[in-house]
């Protein structure tokens, strides 16, 4: 069966990519997609507004579509991170030393075992 361990329960040998392979998509192959997906970035957006509009039984279809035509083209939309404390202060980074570190990083495992 495909995806199976050896009876070892380790990696299976010869699976995988051999060393030294190189990707199968090329840079170029990439840059091709990408440049061919803008091309219909207007008919794609059209779709996502008619799908908007229109309540039809095949808008999650079309939307996911269109969605991933775009994505292609473009990327997908940056995701912002909270880097700043309460109220918009400075994190404050509490200077503990080894032995309180591992003891926390200790209570934190034997929590998840609990779970």
């Amino acid at each position: 069966m495909a995806g199976r361990k050896s009876a070892s329960g380790g990696k299976r040998p010869g699976a995988g990519r051999p060393k030294g392979a190189k990707d199968r998509a090329t840079k170029d192959e990439i840059e091709g997609l990408a440049a061919l997906a803008k091309i219909h970035t207007r008919s794609m957006l059209e779709t996502l507004v008619s799908v908007a509009e229109n309540k039809e039984e095949t808008a999650s279809a079309r939307v996911s579509a269109a969605t991933a035509v775009l994505d292609r083209g473009y990327g997908r939309p940056a995701q912002t991170v909270e880097t700043s404390g309460p109220g918009g202060k400075p994190i404050e980074i509490e200077d503990v030393s080894t032995k309180e570190l591992c003891r926390r990083v200790a209570f934190l495992f034997a929590k998840a075992e609990r779970e």
